[in-house]
């Protein structure tokens, strides 16, 4: 009884003092970040990390080749969007490499989300971020207290378009795409999404179905198989890729690949 009363109590509270609540009990860290050639920053982090300590020990840090994408391409005048922002890696490395880009961060975790929340206060010196709490999906809806909105919904809201597109969500990026109709075939958005063969075939989804949202009639593709691999390097063909295994795609509008197979 005391337990079920006490989670009534966390329940109630705001999503920022459950955070606070958590991390005084489980601890936190400030982690300085040093990747790539002169990109240097700080993050908030969970005090017991152990993989995300041995991955920001890299060179490259995670995901070295999506890293050195952004250390290479990002140019001035970019917009991102990273759906599965998580605690805020890829904003604070991006505005570390270029800190005028403008920046959209969706995180569903409200936990993550507080630690991208901080991430956001210790990182974003130009104020160019804007991050949202909250599930993107197919359809416009809210369950039990959780807002899920389309990437078209959430355009027409912000009034933006990407020009670069970057999603992490574990099996949910064929619904995703499927509420993104106004950046399919804008020749604005390119794409780099993490994709998770085994998650899309627990939703009944094949990674053909999911590759077939991009029509090869407006996008160049290349993949990066091995993605956490820093000797990993992007191909620009899908035998070369192990589709049972989790990799990135990349679509471009044509003529507008950044990278160079």
């Amino acid at each position: 009884m005391i337990s079920a009363i006490k989670k009534m109590v966390f329940d109630a509270l705001p999503k920022s003092m459950q955070h606070a609540y958590v991390v005084k009990k489980k601890g936190s860290k400030v982690v300085s970040v040093n990747v790539g050639e002169k990109n240097k920053f700080q993050m908030h982090m969970m005090l017991d990390a152990e993989l995300w300590d041995k991955r920001l020990s890299n060179h490259y840090g995670h995901e070295p080749q999506i890293t050195k994408f952004y250390e290479e391409y990002l140019k001035t005048g970019d917009v991102v969007f990273d759906i599965g922002a998580h605690m805020g890696y890829f904003p604070s490395l991006i505005s570390a490499i270029n800190p005028t880009v403008r920046f959209y961060g969706v995180e569903a975790n409200w936990y993550m989300y507080g630690f991208l929340k901080r991430n956001k206060a210790l990182n974003d010196k130009n104020n160019t971020w804007r991050i949202f709490n909250c599930f993107v999906s197919d359809s416009d809806f809210t369950k039990d207290g959780d807002r899920f909105i389309t990437m078209n919904s959430f355009i027409s809201q912000e009034q933006v378009v990407p020009t670069i597109f970057q999603m992490d969500v574990d099996g949910e990026e064929y619904r995703i795409i499927n509420g993104a109709t106004n950046l399919l075939g804008n020749g604005v958005t390119e794409f780099i999404i993490e994709t998770h063969p085994k998650d899309l075939g627990e939703r009944g989804i094949t990674v053909h179905q999911f590759l077939d949202l991009f029509s090869p009639v407006h996008y160049d593709f290349v993949y990066l198989p091995d993605l956490r691999n820093f000797d990993s390097q992007w191909v620009n063909s899908l035998d070369k890729v192990d589709l049972t295994q989790e990799f990135y795609l990349y679509a471009a509008p044509k003529g507008k690949l950044r990278i160079k197979v």
